[in-house]
């Protein structure tokens, strides 16, 4: 053997592609990796090198309370060997692009040498879940990918999904268990808390009961704050650990939407990097809105005078007839208001009656009279109901109210406004 054939590269080696951190913490360290030259003078001086985090994470650096500046102190991490040297300011963070490291090359070419970065540190955001790739760029010939690490959400949480109702107050929901990824995933420094928070306008009914039942975390006693629940971490746990929150109730305001609805699970005991609108781990739906509920009011109608297009929930609809204005008290279609009271409607042509029934309330009306009656109490309307191109036009005001609805006169725009 009289030599050896070798080009002029590098190789990019890395420890451990498997190396697990976890979401919303700082100073996680992340798998060792080097920069080898493949034949001396691979690295070339004075030439730069790039690696760029993903979105969501970004290389620690220590703040410094008094000069008000951040400590680049990722010197620290970088070994060198050959004819490769480190000196002062061949290795920083990128001031205004925290998520970047740019490393100087410093080389004679001597000898074949090596660039190390060892114990670098990272901060991530708390919602950021899946492999930390790297990518390595720059003027030093080199652009590749690598993996630094995977990051895991310090909890998971599971939910027995159940149906609430707009505007009702303390509606039973089900339990929430949420689960630690591995021991110590929920922090017990300082003042530590777990937080499960509801969207806007729904709220907690009553404080649940939040218990450990499994592992050895302990807790402190939970509170709630609206559509914010607060558990206090005494001491993190040593075994992974499972927490359920039972004997849940929710409060609804009438303005939630249909659909899903998703708490986040955050709190200082699980999140402690500070990532602009990532501040939770979670989001998880936690029951399912129903507008309206089941076989209840849509909730809100209009009826407009003189048109024959209605509103059921805020939706526009179309009639085959118009309301309008006698005696100084406005009628409506029989079969459209009953869709928007969530009320059954029955004609009785021998007893030319209309009842209207909805959960325990029946409401009957005469057609003439103003007599009607309410689960059988009798009452007195000042209009009677009458037929009016063979539809069954109906006293707007008397009919709601015996549903506990609100009704409500726009005189400008001549619009009948019925509420729940």
């Amino acid at each position: 053997v009289v030599g050896k054939y070798a080009d002029y590269g590098i190789e990019i080696v890395v420890d451990d592609p498997e190396t697990e951190v976890l979401a919303g913490r700082n100073e996680q360290t992340v798998s060792t990796f080097a920069f080898n030259e493949l034949l001396k003078g691979s690295l070339l001086n004075s030439r730069t090198i790039y690696v760029e985090l993903p979105s969501g994470v970004r290389w620690h650096r220590d703040y410094n309370a008094a000069t008000k500046e951040y400590n680049d102190i990722s010197s620290e991490w970088m070994n060198v060997t050959g004819s490769v040297k480190k000196e002062e300011g061949s290795i920083r963070v990128l001031p205004n692009d925290p998520d970047t490291l740019k490393i100087v090359i410093k080389s004679d070419g001597s000898s074949k040498g090596k660039i190390e970065l060892k114990n670098a540190k990272v901060q991530v955001a708390a919602d950021f879940t899946g492999d930390i790739t790297a990518k390595i760029w720059g003027n030093a010939g080199i652009s590749e990918e690598i993996v630094l690490g995977t990051v895991v959400a310090p909890i998971s949480a599971t939910t027995d999904i159940k149906d609430i109702k707009i505007g009702v107050q303390k509606q039973a929901a089900g339990n929430i268990v949420i689960t630690e990824s591995k021991a110590e995933a929920i922090d017990s420094t300082g003042d530590s808390a777990l937080t499960v928070a509801l969207p806007f306008d729904v709220s907690w009914g009553a404080i649940p009961t939040v218990e450990v039942v499994e592992g050895d975390l302990e807790l402190g006693t939970a509170s709630v704050s609206g559509g914010t629940l607060t558990i206090p971490v005494k001491t993190s746990s040593s075994v992974a650990s499972k927490i359920e929150i039972s004997d849940v109730t929710f409060t609804a305001d009438r303005t939630v939407p249909e659909g899903e609805m998703k708490a986040t699970f955050a709190g200082s005991a699980v999140v402690k990097s500070d990532f602009a609108n990532r501040n939770y781990v979670v989001k998880e739906v936690v029951a399912n809105c129903v507008t309206p509920a089941p076989g209840e009011t849509i909730g809100s109608g209009e009826f407009r005078i003189g048109s024959n297009i209605y509103y059921a929930g805020g939706v526009a609809k179309v009639m085959d007839v118009a309301p309008y204005i006698k005696d100084s008290r406005t009628y409506v279609p029989m079969r459209y208001l009953g869709e928007i009271l969530g009320a059954e409607v029955v004609w009785d042509d021998a007893a030319r009656t209309v009842t209207l029934t909805k959960g325990d309330t029946t409401v009957v009306f005469t057609i003439g009279s103003t007599s009607y009656t309410v689960n059988g109490e009798a009452k007195t309307a000042d209009v009677a109901p009458e037929i009016t191109n063979d539809r069954t036009m109906l006293p707007a005001r008397f009919v709601a109210e015996a549903f506990g609805a609100v009704v409500g006169w726009d005189a400008a725009s001549q619009t009948v406004l019925i509420q729940k």
